[in-house]
């Protein structure tokens, strides 16, 4: 029975993240579909037996699906070393759209491969991902440290002529993200802030140095806060939920894209309305589940969890503007403004106007900002 053997390499940060390890999930059942045993070994000592090829992962962000692991594969059984997949994102469908659903992965994938798939991308390393030979691997494994195969790009550079096929996605560094998007939130009299969710601080340290405001963070993943207390004045470790945050300290407080990963969403946004000072502002990102992309993949009778975004695999709540209006309401605010963040409509979707009544606005919203005055 042929083995795949997949190792993986996870930073602190993505080890301590249940997002990433459902999408390592999903490359082990898209994997299990192409080979009769599938084998993950995260960070190991040394590369694990067996006498099958070995999918290198040099991060659990990046997804492979089924239809692409079977061609890679394919070319490992016409007597090829390894096997590079193209990167979507140097692909130019995905300058034309944007990625917003699994199913929507899977339908640029099946184009890409419909089309000239004639391209002339050549990987500059092995990672973030490539599929290599059972002979390649165990050459490999005898010359190579495991762990600088995993984490050095640059481990396999000239040894290898590589092959190129399939398509594999890198979701974003979710902890690593900077919000460019809600600096115009920080107005001229905002001194000190508190972001919940700061992950690495890349926010909060653009905001100190571009508004000089001081900020406190609060951060659950362990190392991505002691990321975040190089840059932050000050962060908290720990559940929102649980952590003790100290009253009418803030001028503003910026929660984004966390309520809707809050079990008790309601009883933390009242607890984070006591840390702002008379006059101050509470700021919310929040996705926007009646989106196009979510609505047009339930017509198809799909609802696929991702790691990040409109369906992340960690979001308890689900919002469009009129729930999110009554939720705010049975908060007890009744002083809030309500901003969309709008994305362009395709052309089916506009079409269906025609025949059903919908609401073209609310389909063409990604999420909301919520500023609530306090």
């Amino acid at each position: 029975m042929t083995e795949l053997r997949i190792i993986v390499h996870q930073n602190a940060e993505e080890a301590a993240s249940p997002e990433f390890a459902y999408l390592l999930s999903m490359v082990e059942l898209a994997a299990s579909r192409v080979w009769p045993s599938v084998l993950v070994a995260v960070d190991p000592p040394a590369m694990p037996d067996g006498d099958g090829p070995v999918l290198i992962l040099g991060t659990s962000r990046t997804y492979v699906a089924e239809r692409s692991l079977a061609r890679m594969r394919d070319c490992i059984e016409n007597g090829r070393d390894v096997i590079f997949p193209f990167a979507l994102s140097a692909t130019a469908l995905a300058q034309q759209r944007r990625l917003y659903t699994l199913r929507q992965f899977e339908e640029l994938e099946a184009e890409f491969f419909a089309g000239d798939t004639a391209h002339t991308q050549k990987p500059t390393s092995h990672l973030p991902v490539c599929l290599l030979s059972a002979s390649t691997a165990s050459m490999i494994a005898d010359q190579i440290p495991i762990g600088q195969l995993l984490a050095d790009e640059s481990a396999l550079k000239g040894r290898l002529h590589a092959e190129v096929d399939g398509l594999a996605h890198t979701f974003i560094d979710y902890y690593g993200e900077q919000r460019d998007d809600v600096e115009r939130f920080v107005v001229e009299d905002v001194r000190d802030v508190l972001e919940i969710g700061c992950g690495g601080g890349a926010t909060g340290q653009m905001l100190t140095e571009r508004r000089g405001v001081r900020v406190t963070g609060v951060e659950l993943n362990p190392a991505a806060a002691e990321r975040a207390s190089r840059s932050l004045e000050r962060v908290i470790i720990g559940d929102v939920a649980q952590v003790e945050l100290p009253v009418s300290a803030f001028d503003l407080v910026l929660a984004l894209e966390l309520v809707e990963h809050l079990p008790d969403c309601e009883s933390v946004l009242r607890k984070l309305a006591r840390t702002v000072r008379p006059g101050g502002k509470m700021v919310l990102s929040i996705p926007n589940v009646g989106h196009y992309s979510v609505v047009r993949d339930l017509l198809a009778g799909r609802w696929d969890y991702l790691p990040v975004g409109l369906l992340c695999y960690t979001h308890f709540r689900f919002f469009c503007r009129t729930t999110l209006e009554d939720w705010l309401g049975r908060c007890g605010f009744d002083d809030f403004e309500i901003q969309p963040q709008n994305t362009e409509l395709p052309e089916e979707i506009k079409c269906l106007a025609d025949h059903i009544t919908i609401d073209l606005e609310n389909l063409s919203c990604l999420g909301f900002y919520v500023i609530v005055n306090l």
